[in-house]
């Protein structure tokens, strides 16, 4: 009787992996959770919003933006 809950984890750890698998990260920047909070990647972020045709221009645009004394 003792070999059926023995068989019956073994199974359960075999499964595991198949259950237990990662989103796929071609759809987009990957995110993080911590605590409930999400923290984007901000990196990738960038890089989708900088393909443009005009990201040379708004790159330099907002490093002037940025030496603007406030």
């Amino acid at each position: 009787m003792k070999l059926l809950p023995a068989l019956a984890g073994v199974f359960l750890c075999a499964a595991l992996p198949l259950a237990a698998h990662a989103e796929d990260a071609t759809k987009g920047c990957t995110e993080v959770k911590v605590d409930g909070y999400r923290s984007p990647d901000y990196d990738c972020l960038s890089q989708q919003l900088g393909t443009g045709q005009n990201a040379d221009k708004a790159a330099q645009k907002n490093t002037e933006a940025q030496q603007v004394p406030v």
